[in-house]
This record gives structure tokens, C-alpha cells and sequence, in this order.
């Protein structure tokens, strides 16, 4: 192995290993949340909590698909990176204010539970997207070990504020640590990049003409990704109730390592495979299977750590009332071993700026896991409905990997060019001749 290419794989090997240290940090303040809400609410608490979160989520995951991800594709090959990165701020900035006005509204017009679950949210969600923003953009310049350190000061202010719920176990002081650290977090970014955010007006002009044609696919495929999980956590709260809903999340939080190491990889292995699909799609092929490989391999091991773990993990971590969800388990684990498997590849064509290929994977996987979810949630239950979701997920998988191993329309037309111009040079006459 040459010198270069081991340098070039070490500092491959050292963007994963920050990714999962960052990662670990912000899924253990997610984790935190759970408990906290669990242990002091119980599970009708933490079915609230959890309604709530998952429309932050959903939020956060429209932000990556309409600016930080086509951010980080677009301007992750060039060193000149400032601008459309405080471009890209500002409309972070500006979206996050109009997104935290849309859900207090929604949070006072929607009954309980559903609406309180939004409002405990509507605080700290500004300057949480804020926070997301600063780690891709961390990643992408190579700064991961800052990256690390801004999710690691967010765990530490919400370790520090958590005497709070001595005073009261009401939801607002429960959400409150979390709120707490994501503020920290979003604060100390602007320090640690030293950016400010740029006018709106010409941020809106860059986004349009640079980010959009990305943008558009991803934004499309993250709305089918939403529907397809806000669509099952509503209509399992509407036909089992919220307890079963913050039974599911409590073995999520617990039995789902994906959580943790999807985002871990993505973070810097998109701008990693951005750079090198620049230079050789074999090559970023090569990486696309070790970054899934690596994913099942770590989904593995935590599986089999906590499966040696003695007693009801559930009941250790979350109470006693959460032992009766145990069955959940097994189809939990083996979802998080299909979207392991298809990690990499799944990078690999948002990378490849193949929007039209995620929309259709996703259209697939959302389709199968409204109608097997909803239906076997009605007549046979909560683990049939998680065995529904585990199934749908696998036609997803298996057409990303479809779309990854096969090459781009462009790539095709770019050869069949070239090997056209090739034919008609050895056809023309020589001087010789």
C-alpha cells in the first residue's frame, strides 16, 4: 500500500472515528431526554415528549435536505467556502423564526396531547436548527474534533441543569435541560466558526441558483420520509393510544444504534464521498461499501453487547412499566440492520446529486410503511405494526442499492461521448495518409 493511500485512508478513519464520537454526544442528550421524561412522567409522559420531538425532527431533517446537505455537495470541493456557508446561515436563521412561529400556532390550536407535545418544543427549537447547522459545516471543513466539542458542551449544560426537576416534573422543566444544551451549543458555533450570517436577500439569490437544483429532490424525499413517520406515530397514538407510542420510543431510544450512527456517518462521510465521487467513482464506490459495512459491523456489536446485558433492559433503563414492550425488540433490531446495510450507498447517490433516484427509494419504503404499519397496527397490534415498518424499510433498501450500483445518466453520456469521439479520430485521415 502506498504512502498516499494510507494517508488518504487515516484521515478517512479519523473523520468516522469524531463522526461517532460527536454523534455519541448528541444521541446521549437525546437518550437523556427519553429517560428523563420516562422516569419522571412514565409513558404517557414520554409518548407526549415524544410527539413533540419527532415534529423537531421532522423539522431538522427538512433543514438538511433543503440547505445543509446541498450546502455541504455544493460547496464541499472547493476551498472557498465562507460565503455560501454565511449565505446558507442566514437562511437557516431565517427559517428556523418562521418555523418556530408555524408550530406554536399549530401547538395552541391542536387538543393534548398533541399540541402541548409541540409547545414544550417551540423554545429551543430555533437555535437547535442553528446548532445542526454548525456541525455539517464543521465536518465539511475537516473540523470534526470541534464539531465533537460543540455537541460535548450541549450534554455537559444539560447535565448541569438537570437539579431543575427537583423543582417540578411539569413537561416544560423536563424539556428544559435538553433546551439548555442545544443553546449552549448553537452559541458557542458562531464562536468557534467565527461567521456571522450574510443578507438575506443574496442568500436567497445563492440558494436559488446553487442549492436549489439538489435541494428540490432532497426536499421531496425528505416529505415522503416525514409522512412516512409522522404518518405511523399519529396513527398508532390514535388506534393504540400515546403509552404504546412511548412504549416504541422507549425501545428505540434503547435497541435502535442507527440513531446514532446514521447521522455519525453522514456527517463526515458526505463531503468525504462528495471529494472523492470528484475523482473516481470506483473509488467512491470502495468507500460507499466500507462506510455500510462499518455501520453493520458497530450495529452488530452493540446488539450483541446489549443482548448479554442481564435482566429487563427496558425496565433498568426506563421503569417498570416499560417491561411489556420487550416483544418490539426483534423487529426493531433487525430494522436497524437493513438501514445499516444501505448506509453508505444511500450517501453515496446524495453525493451524487441523484435526487430523482432518493425520491423514488423513498416513495417505495413510505408507500409499504403506511399501508403494512396502519393496517397491522388495527388487527393484530404494536409488534405486528413494528414487523409492518421492518418489512417496508427492506423495499427501500433494496432499491437505493439498486440506484448506487448502477452508473448516472451523466456518467453514461460522458463515456458514450468520448468513445464516440474516439471512433471518429480513428477515422480521420493522418498527415501520413
Amino acid at each position: 500500500m502506498s504512502t498516499l493511500k494510507r494517508l488518504r485512508q487515516s484521515s478517512g478513519v479519523a473523520r468516522l472515528s469524531w463522526g461517532l464520537i460527536d454523534q455519541g454526544f448528541s444521541s446521549a442528550t437525546n437518550l437523556g431526554l427519553a429517560v428523563i421524561a420516562g422516569r419522571v412522567a412514565g409513558p404517557g409522559g414520554l409518548g407526549v415528549v415524544y410527539l413533540g420531538f419527532a415534529a423537531y425532527l421532522m423539522i431538522l431533517t427538512m433543514q438538511r435536505a433543503l440547505i445543509t446537505d446541498p450546502l455541504v455537495v455544493v460547496s464541499g470541493r472547493h476551498s472557498a467556502a465562507e460565503l455560501p456557508t454565511r449565505r446558507g446561515l442566514a437562511i437557516v436563521i431565517g427559517a428556523a423564526s418562521v418555523t418556530s412561529m408555524l408550530l406554536l400556532v399549530v401547538g395552541l390550536l391542536l387538543p393534548a396531547p398533541y399540541g402541548l407535545g409541540l409547545l414544550v418544543f417551540v423554545p429551543w427549537l430555533g437555535i437547535a436548527l442553528v446548532q445542526d447547522f454548525w456541525r455539517a459545516v464543521l465536518f465539511r471543513d475537516g473540523r470534526g474534533a470541534a464539531a465533537a466539542c460543540n455537541d460535548g458542551l450541549w450534554a455537559a449544560v444539560m447535565l448541569a441543569t438537570l437539579p431543575l426537576l427537583l423543582v417540578s416534573h411539569d413537561l416544560w422543566i423536563v424539556v428544559l435541560p435538553w433546551g439548555a444544551g442545544a443553546f449552549a451549543g448553537g452559541a458557542i458555533g458562531f464562536i468557534q466558526t467565527g461567521l456571522s450570517p450574510a443578507a438575506l436577500r443574496t442568500s436567497l439569490h445563492w440558494w436559488v441558483t446553487d442549492a436549489w437544483a439538489l435541494a428540490r429532490w432532497l426536499a421531496a424525499e425528505t416529505l415522503l420520509l416525514i409522512i412516512q413517520l409522522q404518518s405511523t406515530v399519529y396513527a398508532v397514538t390514535a388506534i393504540l393510544g400515546a403509552a404504546d407510542v412511548g412504549g416504541l420510543r422507549s425501545v428505540q431510544a434503547v435497541f435502535a444504534p442507527m440513531t446514532l450512527l446514521a447521522q455519525a456517518i453522514s456527517l463526515p462521510g458526505l463531503p468525504m464521498l462528495t471529494k472523492l465521487r470528484a475523482r473516481s467513482r470506483q473509488l467512491a464506490h470502495r468507500w460507499a461499501f466500507r462506510l455500510s459495512a462499518l455501520a453493520v459491523g458497530l450495529v452488530l456489536m452493540y446488539l450483541l453487547i446489549v443482548a448479554l446485558l442481564p435482566g429487563h433492559l427496558l425496565g433498568l433503563v426506563f421503569g417498570h412499566d416499560f417491561d411489556r414492550f420487550g416483544s418490539l425488540i426483534p423487529p426493531v433490531a433487525v430494522l436497524q440492520l437493513i438501514a445499516a446495510a444501505s448506509l453508505g450507498y444511500f450517501i453515496l447517490v446524495k453525493a451524487e446529486r441523484r435526487g430523482r433516484a432518493l425520491l423514488l427509494s423513498r416513495a417505495i419504503s413510505a408507500a409499504s410503511t403506511v399501508v403494512l404499519t396502519i393496517t397491522l397496527a388495527v388487527t393484530s397490534g404494536l409488534t405486528a405494526a413494528v414487523w409492518g415498518m421492518t418489512i417496508a424499510w427492506a423495499t427501500g433498501v433494496v432499491s437505493i442499492m439498486a440506484f448506487a450500483l448502477r452508473k448516472p445518466r451523466d456518467d453514461r453520456e460522458s463515456q458514450a461521448a468520448a468513445s464516440s469521439a474516439t471512433t471518429l479520430a480513428g477515422r480521420q485521415p493522418t498527415d501520413a495518409g
